[in-house]
């Protein structure tokens, strides 16, 4: 080993190829060809459709807090306390962080982009990961129809048996985020 010219390849390296690299990247980022995180895109959705309460409240007959933070079984409404914003938040992300990790089990990549991966946290962040590992959205996505996404996310559109317009709402926006169309506040 030649000690002389392995620290001339290495300073050639640092000196000549990484500011190429490193400039290529900042390209890259700025032109949007870097893959953004999913759950950075999805955040301001769930938090449109979820709402924020800094108290405590029932949601479908679960007690919930935040972002729709989903609260202990046998917790009773009056033992909550109040939380602030940035614990909110706190919550939201790692009630995401949850979503995307139960995502990433049952679909895996499956070929997804950022988009698509947003739009399936969410799907899972409101119907729960057992919902989402026995559908036919699932099974679809794993068997490579990625075009036929759409119409089954669009299917989850009823509570309590009855068809919900605001079910109907959170799904057509998760079908533009799958489409590519990042969340804007109305669609």
């Amino acid at each position: 080993m030649n000690l002389g010219r392995d620290k001339i390849i290495w300073t050639i390296v640092v000196l000549v190829v990484l500011p190429f690299a490193i400039a290529g990247l900042m390209n890259a980022r700025d032109r949007g060809d870097v893959m953004k995180d999913p759950i950075e895109i999805v955040k301001p959705l769930v938090r449109h459709f979820e709402g924020l309460s800094l108290e405590a409240y029932y949601d479908e007959g679960r007690l919930a807090i935040g972002y729709g933070h989903d609260l202990p079984a046998g917790t009773k409404i009056e033992d909550v306390a109040p939380i602030s914003e940035e614990q909110a938040e706190r919550l939201l992300d790692r009630d995401l962080a949850v979503a995307a990790h139960y995502v990433d089990r049952y679909v895996g990549s499956a070929g997804l982009d950022e988009h698509q991966k947003a739009a399936l946290i969410d799907f899972v962040y409101n119907l729960g990961p057992g919902k989402f590992s026995m559908s036919t959205l699932r099974h679809v996505i794993v068997s490579g129809d990625l075009h036929g996404a759409p119409d089954e996310i669009r299917r989850w559109k009823y509570a309590g048996g009855e068809q919900s317009s605001d079910l109907e709402a959170r799904r057509e926006a998760e079908v533009s985020l799958w489409n590519g169309k990042p969340w804007n506040g109305s669609s």
